[in-house]
């Protein structure tokens, strides 16, 4: 696969050193949705809302992950083993559930309420641990979970020992975010397969997907899992020997096909390509906006709202600020434009807020706390000093909310682009 990387990448230190320039499955996925929508995600770094829906898929996963990190008596039962997984699995989604939801709720990118139905997703929660109790008993039968053949594997003598051994891998629940994630060597590629069974001999990554696989994003599975066999055969371990969705709002598994070695080419080449085309080697601003103007793709099967160019325009996190949308961001008002920010203050800005970061230790004891702000002169972050930032979330600022940030400074760079911080003076005001 070497021949299909088109420049000499930076040495794995770098990546180290800079682990935000690492690509992911994440990141091809929403360049190939839309360059503008790349643009506004990961080379102007502006913040996002979250909604519920996309944060309770963590609580089927984390709740499934707990239960299939127990230990049943040596004794038990197919059946015993059985309920009481359910039991558990009860216990678990209802704190995970509750956890997340007061979360959601403390978030200040949080935009709506978690106005989401208990009894559905913990339905996906037994559907998936269904799935895996499957497994256990293919395990105890020794024979295939897919294929139904038998397998030449040792034999297990009890249910707690085929529990035991068809205990897949996962990361630690408890682990802070994206710190487990699986490195090419090369340092400039990673991914985080959410399930991985190796019982059978062989190694099978499965995705848990909290839906039916009935919206645009469930088209890309095939894509997320033949990406999760690229990282497979880069770290040494060959093509796996399976890889599965459960969309746990319907019954039947999802099987994709192993990707060909033309396939495993190309989407390296794609990588480099898009780290090239990113400038994500050569520093902040590296890139040419002709190659990330916004350009949606059309997901098959999905018409766009009327006046959207596409159906992705109705989750994109640019589509207030992008002319292929049909919505709009609210007025400059009594503020100034992002792109007319004046040489000296103090000034104005009015926009809505789109969503917030999390504290950043610029340097030993100063942290600082990113935020975007959206009106009809585009998109602006800003990284303040953290203790503001909060201080103005007590305050009231939240996504969504549309304010008026006063009397604040400019500071102009070399290049001559200007960065915005606020004053003693600053105010915040709450006009919606």
């Amino acid at each position: 696969m070497g021949s299909a990387t088109p420049t000499e990448r930076q040495p794995p230190q770098w990546y180290a050193n800079n682990p935000q320039a690492r690509y992911s499955f994440s990141r091809l996925a929403t360049f190939k949705r839309c360059p503008g929508w790349f643009r506004h995600q990961y080379l102007h770094w502006h913040k996002s809302p979250i909604r519920c829906v996309t944060e309770v898929g963590h609580v089927v996963q984390r709740s499934l992950e707990r239960v299939m990190d127990g230990r049943p008596a040596d004794s038990v039962t197919l059946e015993e083993l059985t309920a009481r997984a359910e039991q558990r699995l009860e216990l678990c989604f209802t704190d995970e559930w509750n956890r997340k939801r007061d979360a959601f709720v403390a978030n200040p990118s949080a935009i709506g309420g978690w106005d989401l139905d208990f009894d559905r997703f913990f339905a996906m929660a037994k559907r998936g641990l269904a799935h895996h109790i499957h497994e256990v008993t293919c395990c105890l039968r020794g024979i295939h979970p897919t294929t139904g053949v038998k397998l030449p594997i040792p034999p297990v003598s009890t249910v707690a020992e085929a529990w035991q051994r068809a205990k897949p891998w996962h990361v630690d629940p408890d682990a802070p975010p994206f710190s487990q994630m699986e490195v090419v060597p090369g340092g400039w590629f990673q991914g985080e397969p959410d399930l991985v069974y190796g019982w059978t001999g062989g190694r099978r990554i499965i995705d848990l997907k909290a839906s039916a696989g009935s919206s645009p994003f469930s088209g890309e599975i095939d894509h997320q899992l033949k990406a999760y066999a690229y990282l497979e055969q880069a770290c040494g371990r060959g093509l796996p020997e399976g890889l599965e969705a459960w969309f746990l709002g319907r019954e039947e598994r999802y099987e994709c096909a192993l990707p060909s070695p033309q396939e495993l080419e190309e989407l390296e080449r794609s990588i480099h390509e898009l780290i090239d085309l990113a400038g994500s080697e050569r520093g902040f601003g590296a890139w040419s906006l002709l190659d990330f103007e916004p350009k949606p793709e059309h997901p098959p099967g999905f018409e766009p709202a009327e006046g959207d160019a596409s159906a992705w325009c109705a989750t994109c996190p640019a589509a207030l600020v992008c002319p292929s949308s049909a919505r709009s961001a609210p007025a400059i008002g009594e503020g100034v434009g992002f792109d007319q920010l004046p040489k000296q203050g103090p000034f104005d800005l009015e926009g809505e807020v789109a969503g917030f970061g999390q504290p950043n230790e610029k340097r030993p004891g100063k942290w600082t706390w990113r935020f975007t702000l959206l009106n009809e002169s585009g998109a602006m972050s800003f990284s303040w000093d953290a203790s503001s930032v909060e201080g103005m979330i007590r305050a009231g600022m939240h996504a969504g909310a549309h304010v008026r940030l006063t009397n604040l400074r400019p500071y102009v760079l070399p290049s001559g682009d200007i960065l915005v911080y606020d004053s003693a003076a600053t105010r915040l005001q709450i006009l919606s």
